[in-house]
């Protein structure tokens, strides 16, 4: 699999060459990544926060890593969860896109949604392994 490289003043992200940013809000804190053919709904965010926070079921932290005395932290949105909780705001096909790409295929979307309804949402870690197999986020280049 071929990967893309960004690189910001603190930090840099590896990642999948399908995907690319979608919007950075201001260059060190916040970037979110998306398909390259999607850039309209996010797969994840890149973030330099300290908070705690694990987020909810629809959007979770994953990963902290501190880089130079800074966490920076991995974020998903799962939107095979969000096709289920709050169905009037993403179709069901756009919710398949974006599950296959945020698990590079690894998750059956429709036994993910079944476990959803079931109010199961163990197979949403499938997910998570997966990004956090994929995007790297290391130090910047001093």
């Amino acid at each position: 699999m071929t990967q893309k490289v960004i690189e910001y003043p603190i930090y840099r992200v590896t990642m999948p060459d399908a995907w690319d940013i979608s919007y950075v809000l201001d260059s060190t804190v916040h970037a979110y990544l998306s398909g390259r053919d999607r850039t309209d709904l996010e797969l994840c965010h890149v973030v330099m926060s300290w908070s705690e926070d694990p987020g909810d079921p629809s959007e979770k932290l994953i990963e902290t890593k501190n880089i130079n005395g800074f966490p920076i932290q991995l974020w998903v949105k799962y939107w095979a969860y969000i096709a289920v909780t709050d169905p009037d705001s993403v179709s069901q096909e756009d919710a398949r896109a974006m599950t296959e790409m945020q698990s590079g295929g690894t998750v059956d979307y429709d036994r993910l949604v079944a476990q959803i309804k079931q109010g199961d949402t163990s197979g949403l870690t499938a997910i998570d392994e997966y990004l956090r197999t994929h995007i790297a986020i290391t130090a910047a280049p001093q």
